[in-house]
């Protein structure tokens, strides 16, 4: 039971849902400026610097250069955490 009036104009609001991702424009999958160049991205899979290798991983989900593969293999067992999830799902798309 609603005890308070007030509380039902908050059930019965026909406020505008819509959020303003939904008035932009697809992304165009012909854009191959927006994505990261796998010739500068290979080295960085084997970089000490842990942000570096995430970064890479997360780049080889979107371009499936097999040249990588050996290298996200080796991330897999990465001493970082968030490494080795960033590369599991790089691997596992080219399993499909």
């Amino acid at each position: 039971m609603i005890e308070n009036e007030d509380d039902l104009e908050l059930l019965d609001d026909d406020s505008d849902l819509t959020s303003p991702l939904d008035r932009m424009e697809p992304l165009d999958d012909a854009d191959e400026s927006a994505k990261p160049d796998p010739d500068a991205m290979l080295p960085l899979l084997e970089s000490p610097d842990v942000q570096q290798r995430m970064v890479a991983a997360r780049a080889f989900c979107e371009l499936q250069d097999e040249r990588a593969i050996p290298a996200l293999i080796n991330l897999l067992t990465d001493a970082c955490p968030l490494v080795r999830v960033d590369a599991t799902p790089a691997r596992n798309r080219w399993n499909r």
